[in-house]
């Protein structure tokens, strides 16, 4: 579980710049920053629309009839749930996409084998949790270091059928976008200014 803070500063030349960390919640370490001479304006603007765009386009995905009957069959081959991920990851301009169950244990992901990881519980990921539990959108940022590091947005939304009292909890479906050299560069066109991403990739307790 991540947390991101930010900082946003005036943007100018002569300012402070604005940043963006991204913590581990459970020992606080750093393990990704970006930071840049970005007006607030742009800055906040900017990470508002991403999550924005990226929560409503899974969220999309979440509510077609053909999800909602794939994570309601509960007899899905591994094969098939693991094909759909990847359709959906393709569709979706997303670097991997999830399937979970009901109770927050992994159906499948795209970018493993299919059955591979199956039955893992996600359900205390706060990106899965808060789906299962309100069953309203939810995202973070999540840094993966293997097999490279690589940082990424992640949106989630939970599936469900029927409305009202008959509202029926099926799943939740997350799609993990990639904050990379592209997304660096928008934000860089944006803001006129230079941009990084840098991950903390030290072991625990060591210097970057």
């Amino acid at each position: 579980l991540y947390i991101i803070g930010a900082d946003p500063a005036e943007g100018n030349p002569t300012s402070d710049d604005s940043a963006a960390t991204v913590l581990d919640a459970d020992t606080w370490e750093e393990v990704a920053s970006f930071r840049g001479k970005w007006e607030p304006e742009i800055f906040a603007g900017y990470v508002d629309s991403e999550s924005a765009t990226r929560r409503a386009a899974v969220r999309a995905r979440a509510e077609d009839a053909g999800t909602k009957a794939l994570l309601a069959e509960k007899t899905v081959s591994p094969e098939t749930l693991r094909d759909t991920a990847a359709e959906f990851a393709t569709g979706l301009g997303a670097d991997k996409v999830f399937f979970f169950g009901e109770t927050g244990r992994l159906l499948s992901r795209s970018d493993r084998a299919a059955g591979e990881d199956a039955g893992r519980d996600f359900s205390r990921v706060r990106w899965v949790a808060e789906p299962l539990a309100t069953l309203a959108d939810a995202s973070a940022f999540i840094l993966d270091l293997k097999p490279a590091p690589k940082l990424s947005f992640v949106a989630a939304a939970p599936v469900t059928q029927g409305s009202g009292g008959e509202m029926k909890l099926n799943g939740v479906i997350a799609a993990a976008f990639l904050v990379d050299d592209r997304a660096a560069l928008r934000l860089a066109r944006l803001t006129g200014a230079e941009t990084a991403v840098v991950a903390n990739v030290a072991a625990e307790g060591q210097p970057l």
